[in-house]
């Protein structure tokens, strides 16, 4: 023998158990705490809802449009004076 081996030789113990497992992981996985589920609602009074309908057309809304344009023209150049 080389120096070495056999050391220790004697320590050693082949398990022979037929490979249980040493872990019980499946006896683990049962004790583990299924917290329960819990719910917070709150519900609160819907706003109150007004119909409303109305019809136009393209050159309603292009008039529209064009006034709001002319609006906002109209202050620029005023700042602008200032």
């Amino acid at each position: 023998k080389a120096a070495g081996e056999g050391a220790g030789d004697e320590d050693f113990v082949e398990d022979t158990s037929g490979g249980k497992n040493q872990f019980n992981y499946s006896e683990r996985a049962a004790q583990t705490y299924n917290s329960s589920m819990k719910d917070r609602v709150v519900s609160t009074e819907p706003p109150e809802v007004q119909p409303f309908g109305a019809t136009t057309t393209q050159w309603d809304i292009y008039d529209s449009y064009m006034a709001e344009f002319e609006r906002i023209q109209q202050e620029a150049e005023l700042e602008k004076g200032n």
